[in-house]
């Protein structure tokens, strides 16, 4: 996904985001958590994961919680 998304359509993306009952490979959720080396592993990681499952985006998404998938902020 390189396009620019419009305000509607993010909302609509993390939705369905949202709606998985788990975090996948290539979805995460975070509340608050930053730590910048960690942070370019876990991405290239959650990349790599995409490309396996013929996803075509990997997503990493902060302030959401990964338990219940409600907004923590």
């Amino acid at each position: 996904m390189t396009e620019k998304l419009e305000p509607k359509e993010f909302v609509e993306l993390i939705g369905r985001l949202r709606k998985h009952p788990a975090e996948k490979e290539w979805i995460e959720f975070k509340e608050n958590w930053f730590e910048p080396v960690r942070l370019a592993e876990y991405m290239s990681g959650l990349s790599n994961s995409a490309v396996l499952r013929g996803e075509p985006t990997a997503f990493m998404v902060w302030g959401i919680r990964d338990t219940d998938h409600k907004y923590s902020v």
